[in-house]
């Protein structure tokens, strides 16, 4: 198999974080019994904290990036995959201690490996992406849990990320967010479209504190959808691992 492009991050002789591209052969991933090639990775919050050095997601050094991934199976030692297939792989050690997705080839175990679902094809598989998978689980678990329209809205907080926004975008539900206008604003050139906006934050905000105060009198929301990261949660929020606010 040729040499193949990857974007590995890696330690300089500081021990600073450098990120880039590199030119790999395959018998440099890491083990594992499918070998993809790689249609598509998504770009992850997470990404981009691993690449810059911003936060300590790197687990181990030299790493390609990319903590999920799509493609075709051109190389498998298990039986449930033949080569051809068009699979997804995301999560567990991907990108932080295992060859990610930012390359264009890929080896990992069998156990992270999934079939590509009837109705995506590879490149809408990762437009929804990790960030995606992570929406629909919080909405399943919700479920669950009793969550119904007739229940009221769902609060979802920092939704202009990815999390955030795709769970925003599901069609199912009344969903209000905290947040959308303030960043929002961000993408926006126009001033006065900008000022618009933040008055409308302004509000926003304004009515979801004295919702706060009110809360212990009236019920204002079913359920809250809270993207986060475990490590930067106190003990008491990091014991629902699903950051979901059973209603």
């Amino acid at each position: 198999m040729n040499p193949f492009k990857a974007f590995v991050i890696d330690q300089d002789e500081n021990r600073k974080v450098v990120a880039g591209m590199r030119t790999m052969s395959v018998d440099q991933l890491d083990a594992g019994e499918v070998t993809i090639r790689v249609h598509y990775s998504s770009i992850n919050y997470k990404d981009a904290l691993a690449a810059t050095g911003a936060g300590k997601i790197i687990r181990r050094f030299p790493c390609v990036g990319g903590i999920d991934l799509c493609g075709e199976v051109v190389g498998s030692a298990d039986a449930r995959f033949q080569p051809g297939d068009k699979v997804i792989a995301t999560s567990f050690d991907i990108g932080v201690a295992h060859h990610g997705g930012f390359a264009e080839y890929a080896r990992v175990p069998a156990g992270w490996v999934v079939p590509l679902p009837a109705g995506l094809d590879l490149f809408e598989a990762m437009a929804l992406g990790t960030a995606g998978f992570t929406a629909a689980l919080g909405i399943v678990r919700m479920e669950d849990n009793g969550l119904a329209p007739a229940n009221g809205p769902v609060v979802v907080t920092g939704a202009t990320g990815g999390v955030g926004a795709l769970a925003d975008e599901w069609p199912v539900y009344s969903l209000f967010d905290v947040d959308w206008a303030l960043f929002a604003a961000a993408f926006i050139g126009l001033l006065l479209l900008l000022c618009c906006l933040c008055i409308l934050w302004f509000l926003k905000r304004r009515q979801l504190r004295y919702a706060y105060v009110a809360a212990a009198d009236e019920k204002v929301a079913a359920t809250a959808i809270r993207p986060a990261f475990p490590a930067y949660l106190s003990e008491d929020e990091a014991e629902d691992a699903s950051l979901l606010l059973r209603p």
